[in-house]
C-alpha cells in the first residue's frame, strides 16, 4: 500500500457533485475510473496488484452506507481491484472484503503516509505496529490471504535473484546497488504505471539500505 497523490476530480464528477447529485446517479463512471488509474499508476489502492478499466471498482474509503455526505467527495474515492467479487468461490479481499466496515488506514490521506505505518515480511506477510491498522490489513481487507502473500513473496524472490545475477556477492551488495534499484521501483514507466506490488520492493530495499549505511 502506498500514498495516493490525489488530483482534481474529473469535470463530470465536479459538475455532478455541485448539483448535489447522488453517487448512484453518476453516469460517467469510466471517466472517474480513468482518473483514478492515472492517480494510482494502475495499482489497486489496497493490495497494489495491476488494475485497468475493466477489472476495477470505485472504492469509498469512508463506506457509502456511513458517509452519505461523502459519496461524491473525490478525496474519499480510490480505485480498487475486484477482490474476488466476480468469482463465486474466490477469497474476498480489498474493497470487496471491506464492505461497509470502516478502516483507519487510508492511502488517500497524504498526512497519514500509510507506507510509513506498514511492514512486509520475507514470507509476503503485511502488517503494522499500529493495532488498528494491523486489523485493517489482516482482517477487514484480508491482505494476508495466501494468494496475495504468494504474489508479494514472489516480488522479493525475483528482486533478490536479479540483484545476485547483476551484482554477484552473496547478498553483500554496497549501498549504491540498493539506491539505484530503489529509483526504478519508485518511478512510473512511460505509460504512467507503477510496478505491481512496488511498495513491497521499496520497503525491502530501504531496509537493506539503512542496514548497509549503519554498518559503514
Amino acid at each position: 500500500m502506498r500514498t495516493i497523490e490525489k488530483e482534481e476530480a474529473p469535470l463530470s464528477w465536479r459538475r455532478h457533485a455541485q448539483k448535489s447529485g447522488a453517487y448512484k446517479d453518476y453516469k460517467e463512471l469510466d471517466e472517474a475510473r480513468n482518473a483514478l488509474l492515472r492517480e494510482q499508476g494502475n495499482l489497486c489502492c489496497f493490495c497494489m496488484q495491476r488494475i485497468n478499466l475493466r477489472n476495477m471498482k470505485i472504492a469509498h474509503w469512508d463506506p457509502q452506507s456511513s458517509s452519505k455526505g461523502r459519496t461524491m467527495d473525490w478525496g474519499n474515492v480510490m480505485g480498487a481491484c475486484l477482490g474476488g467479487d466476480r468469482e463465486r468461490h474466490a477469497v474476498k479481499h480489498c474493497d470487496t472484503a471491506q464492505g461497509n466496515k470502516p478502516i483507519k488506514v487510508n492511502p488517500a490521506d497524504r498526512t497519514q503516509r500509510c507506507e510509513r505505518l506498514i511492514q512486509y515480511g520475507a514470507d509476503g506477510h503485511i502488517g503494522s505496529m499500529d493495532p488498528a491498522i494491523h486489523a485493517d490489513l489482516d482482517e477487514t481487507l484480508n491482505l494476508n490471504n495466501e494468494y496475495l502473500k504468494r504474489r508479494r513473496r514472489a516480488i522479493l524472490d525475483a528482486l533478490r535473484t536479479r540483484l545476485e545475477k547483476c551484482v554477484p556477492g552473496g547478498g553483500h551488495w554496497p549501498p549504491e546497488v540498493f539506491e539505484q534499484e530503489l529509483k526504478k521501483w519508485e518511478q512510473r514507466d512511460k505509460q504512467g504505471m507503477f510496478r505491481e506490488y512496488c511498495q513491497v520492493a521499496i520497503y525491502w530495499l530501504e531496509k537493506q539500505l539503512r542496514r548497509r549505511k549503519r554498518a559503514t
